[in-house]
C-alpha cells in the first residue's frame, strides 16, 4: 500500500502543496475551499502578457505589458497641503 498523501477533489485546499494556511485562508476568503474548486475557477479576465511594447508605442487606453528598469527611487517630501 502506498503510504503518501493523496490529493483528492475533497482535500482542503491549504493541504495542497505550495499553499499552506495563510494563503489557503486568502482562497477560502474568494470561496475556493478544496482541490475541486480551485479547478472549476476560471480567472474574470485574463491579460494578453505577449504583447510587449516600449514607452513610446503606447496609445491612449491601451492595456500593454511594458518592462523597464528602476534607476533610483526616493521620498520626497512637500510643503504641507501640497
Amino acid at each position: 500500500m502506498d503510504n503518501q498523501f493523496k490529493i483528492h477533489l475533497g482535500t482542503e485546499i491549504q493541504y495542497l502543496q505550495g499553499v499552506g494556511p495563510k494563503r489557503g485562508k486568502f482562497l477560502n476568503s474568494i470561496g475556493i475551499h478544496h482541490v475541486g474548486d480551485l479547478l472549476r475557477n476560471f480567472p474574470r479576465k485574463y491579460l494578453d502578457r505577449t504583447n510587449i511594447k516600449s514607452i513610446n508605442q503606447i496609445k491612449i487606453n491601451e492595456k500593454v505589458v511594458i518592462i523597464g528598469t528602476i534607476e533610483s527611487f526616493g521620498v520626497i517630501r512637500l510643503k504641507k497641503g501640497k
